[in-house]
């Protein structure tokens, strides 16, 4: 090969090379217009305000009964009626609707014929009844695996896993506010709460507790266990505990170990010691 068809190949090898680096940039270069459009279309969105809340039963493939049949399931209650399910999950203000008012065929969200509409026929009397059952067990759930735990600070964790807040979280991972019929929307929390309450009054005590068990007793994990009762003079009230339940009277606390003094975090272990001689508990802090 003579110098000059070799010159001529080296030559279309470099062009070919910088052709598709060229290509390769370009790749990332935006067009002029690009930047206001996208600009223009942000500005549109923002004046134009967030998407209206639409109901779940609004959507085509929205079927009722086929919801009722996966919740229960959800739940571990299969085998009660559907028909309780629909009671417990009806409010007093969805018959006063104007289309149920009207005599709708099969008013949302129960829009299907297996699910028949009697009038008056809401969660209203089951409430009472669930919420008692619901804080009988939980107390009771507590106060078995936690037999030296003060009786004040049972009721308090209690209460806090009856708390609105709580109740709103597994309200809303059931799906309840989906199935839940009532004359308003979105639904109210005082709504979802007498549907939870009332669908534990529709079913037996055992079924009650597995519920209680496995979607309310997880919820310990997420209770800030040293603010659910917070003390002022938590020694005092140790002292005053140990000499109800114990009869122990002499209680101190005492300086055990410590480590890394001279590091970033230190620690220091604390004791409490019974009459001189008996360990209660220790610490790191």
């Amino acid at each position: 090969m003579s110098f000059s068809k070799f010159n001529l190949l080296a030559n279309i090898g470099a062009l070919a090379s910088v052709h598709n680096l060229t290509a390769v940039r370009c790749l990332h270069v935006r067009k002029r217009w690009m930047r206001p459009y996208l600009k223009d279309l942000y500005n549109r969105r923002v004046m134009a305000g967030p998407e209206p809340l639409v109901s779940r039963s609004a959507r085509d493939n929205w079927n009722y009964t086929s919801e009722i049949f996966a919740f229960s399931h959800r739940l571990g209650i299969s085998e009660l009626d559907h028909e309780s399910i629909v009671k417990a999950l009806t409010n007093k203000s969805f018959f006063e609707r104007k289309d149920v008012e009207e005599g709708a065929m099969y008013p949302q969200p129960s829009m299907d014929e297996e699910v028949q509409i009697m009038t008056n026929e809401s969660n209203e009397d089951l409430r009472e009844k669930g919420e008692v059952l619901f804080r009988h067990i939980l107390l009771s759930y507590l106060r078995a695996h936690w037999p030296l735990a003060p009786e004040e600070f049972i009721i308090a964790v209690a209460m806090h896993l009856a708390s609105n807040e709580v109740l709103a979280q597994i309200i809303n991972h059931l799906g309840i506010q989906h199935l839940v019929r009532t004359g308003e929307f979105p639904p109210s929390e005082e709504t979802l709460q007498t549907a939870l309450l009332a669908l534990l009054a529709s079913i037996d005590v055992t079924k009650a507790r597995n519920f209680i068990r496995n979607f309310v007793l997880p919820r310990l994990c997420e209770v800030p266990i040293e603010d659910v009762l917070p003390f002022r003079q938590p020694f005092k009230i140790l002292q005053d505990y140990m000499n109800k339940w114990e009869n122990i009277v002499d209680i101190e606390p005492r300086f055990i170990n410590s480590g890394g003094l001279s590091t970033a975090m230190p620690y220091y272990e604390i004791g409490i010691y019974a009459n001189k001689e008996r360990i209660l508990g220790h610490v790191n802090i």
